[in-house]
């Protein structure tokens, strides 16, 4: 609907396409910069510091059965499905986000199983 006068607005145009939704902030700003290749060695070694972060509180989980890190690796686990999430409700779909969630998990799973097999932690 249109009014008469220019500083009176009666709603949105009928003829007005809805807004394309974008990604959410965090995943806007934090994470598809580091899509682009050149800055892919910067997302590898952030992912890579975040895994052994997982590994480390694996096999203190797994060693010590230490409830303090029990508690941390659900937190994490939980606070993993919020991206997840996220990007199902944006896309419609799983993408980019997913996979780098999943890698991260992947990747400190299998630092966490190296490290005890060959003692290193």
């Amino acid at each position: 609907m249109r009014s008469q006068h220019p500083d009176v607005d009666l709603g949105r145009d009928d003829d007005a396409a809805p807004p394309e939704p974008g990604p959410p902030r965090y995943i806007a700003k934090g994470i598809l910069p580091f899509t682009d290749s050149s800055l892919w060695a910067v997302l590898f070694a952030f992912v890579a510091h975040i895994a052994t972060f997982l590994a480390v509180v694996m096999l203190k989980l797994y060693r010590d059965h230490s409830v303090a890190g029990a508690a941390v690796l659900a937190v994490l686990l939980v606070l993993s499905t919020v991206p997840i999430r996220d990007e199902l409700a944006w896309r419609k779909r799983l993408g980019i986000v997913t996979a780098l969630v999943l890698g991260t998990w992947t990747l400190g799973v299998t630092l966490a199983w190296l490290a005890d097999t060959y003692g290193v932690y």
